[in-house]
Formats: C-alpha cells, structure tokens, sequence
C-alpha cells in the first residue's frame, strides 16, 4: 500500500494530486490481438463498490465460473476474506478464509481447474512495505482455495480447506503487489513494486509448488524475468486473460499490455516492451482484473464506495 500516489502519467511522482494524464497511448496493431482490445478499452460509468467493509480494495479477479463476478479484497488491516463484487460494485456477500492470516494482502487470481476439478483463488500476502525485511510476523505466502460461490446480499460464506503456500526470494526481501497466473501452464508469478526505482521483477512460483500441498518450509523462487519500462514506476497489480494471450501490469497511473504468443513464456512476454501503455486516472488504484471473456478490464482504486471501472472496447 502507498499513501499519496501521484495520478501524474509519468508514474514517478508523489502527492495526492496531479496533472491530468495524457490520453491512452495506444500501438496499432493488429485487430485479432487480444491486447489490442484491452488498448482500445474505455471506462464506462458503473458503480460503487458497495460492501461497506471493502475500504481498501488492494486485488480484484473476475471469476470465469460465477457470470459478472469479481472476487476482491482489502490491504493491510483486513481481514482473510475475500468480497463477491458485481461489475456495477454491488455487494454480494464475502467468504472467510478460515486458517488464514492476513499481514498484508496485495492481490488475487484464478487458477483454473485441473481434471474437471474447480478454478480455485489464489490469495498472494506479499506485502513489505518498502521492501526491507520488515514483516515478521509471517513469511511471504500464497492461499488457495477453491471457488466458492458468492453468498448474496450481506450474507457471509465459509470457504473449503486452504492451502498456505510460503514463499523467499533468492534475491532477497521486496514488497510484491501483484500475482499473475498463467492459465495455459498453471505458473504463478509474484511481480516486485521495486521502491529503489529499478523496473520490476517477476519471480517464478511453479505449477508444481502452487498446485501441491503446503511444503515444509519456504519454497525459494527465482526471479525469471524483468518487466520491461517499469522502471521508476510502481506495479500494484497485474492479471493474465483467460485465453493466456494477454498479459497486464498496473501501475497508479498506467495500465502496461502485453500480447503474449502462446509459444513463449510469461517471462519472455514482459521482457519486451509491452504492445501499450494506457493512462489511468485513479486516487491509489491497486487492482485490474481481465474480463472472463477478454473483452476488456476492470480497475478499482481504495477508499470506500471506491468506483468500479469496467473499461471494453468501442
């Protein structure tokens, strides 16, 4: 979480205020890109987050099982719970995480199910402000769950048995705001918020670790990769669309899209230079979700009765 992020579009300010950003810089590229729609995605005007309890909406991922969806979350301070959303903000009930800790939850994905089995969530607490070791209450960790349904209408929802995954770096502490989940693999990736200005890193969980028990200690990750022109900038989220051929990192003031060949890897992907850049325009937006059917995005920023910004193509 970040206290007075700049809404500046070159991404390296601070302040709760700014100039307004430039409008959307966007490739030409082909029209069956699936990125190339994601560019061309405009906000339309929706609604409000409605749960009165989702006051620091820090992840969001739109379910692929439960049609208009969104599974969210707050920062550091919430409770293990996870908010069913509708794409207009309205409240659908929350689910307990029963087992769980929560230190500092940053984002959330899917992880789509295997042999006819449930998509399940994955939960990534990875926060450590500003990246120095400083949590000690808890290692680096993911949670996995299956699916639940949303409960309804204030109603609250218990969730199945969860998984702790924990986590170090080879590298070293860093605060992590975003979790990606390549569906065509089943790879998880934990990207770095790098406070020291250098671009992000994208660090490896693989399908193997994520979709296993919890193992007996920490599970090492490498870093695989180095999001290309994040530098100087703050990633907070990210997601991968459900056809894997997409990939999306946002920062407080910009969404970076990738068009992702199916022949190469996530890694691969982001080391190049994204297919765009778009402008946001949001108080301290921390969370982006792809659409179930690729169609276009969703961001929301914290604070209560936050705007959810559902953003398709013309």
């Amino acid at each position: 979480m970040l206290i007075g992020a700049s809404c500046d579009s070159s991404g390296g300010g601070r302040g709760e205020a700014g100039p307004a950003p430039a409008p959307p810089v966007v490739d030409t590229v082909a029209s069956s890109s699936p990125a190339s729609v994601l560019c061309a995605a405009t906000a339309t005007p929706g609604g409000t987050v409605a749960a009165d309890d989702l006051v620091e909406t820090s992840g969001i991922v739109a379910s692929r099982t439960h049609e208009s969806v969104l599974w969210a979350h707050n920062d550091s301070g919430g409770g293990p719970e996870v908010f069913a959303v509708g794409l207009d903000g309205a409240d659908l009930g929350r689910v307990d995480l029963a087992g769980a800790d929560s230190v500092d939850w940053e984002d959330i994905a899917i992880l789509p199910g295997s042999g006819g089995g449930p998509d399940q969530l994955l939960v990534a607490d990875t926060g450590d402000n500003p990246g120095s070791g400083s949590r000690t209450s808890q290692p680096v960790r993911l949670y996995r769950v299956d699916e639940p349904s949303a409960p309804g209408l204030g109603a609250v929802g218990a969730a199945g048995p969860v998984t702790p995954i924990d986590l170090s770096y080879a590298d070293g502490p860093r605060d992590a705001e975003a979790l990606l989940v390549d569906p065509l693999t089943g790879d998880a990736f934990v990207v770095s918020k790098q406070w020291d200005g250098a671009a992000a890193g994208v660090y490896l969980v693989p399908a193997a670790v994520v979709s296993t028990a919890a193992a007996a200690g920490p599970v090492t990750v490498e870093r695989a990769a180095t999001a290309s022109g994040t530098e100087g900038s703050l990633v907070t989220a990210g997601d991968i669309s459900p056809d894997g051929r997409a990939v999306v990192l946002r920062t407080y003031t910009d969404l970076r899209i990738w068009d992702r060949d199916p022949a190469s890897t996530v890694g691969e992907t982001v080391n190049g230079a994204p297919t765009c850049v778009v402008s946001l325009l949001e108080r301290q937006g921390e969370a982006v979700a792809v659409l179930a059917d690729g169609s276009g995005l969703v961001t929301v920023s914290e604070g209560g009765g936050a705007p959810v910004l559902v953003r398709r193509s013309p």
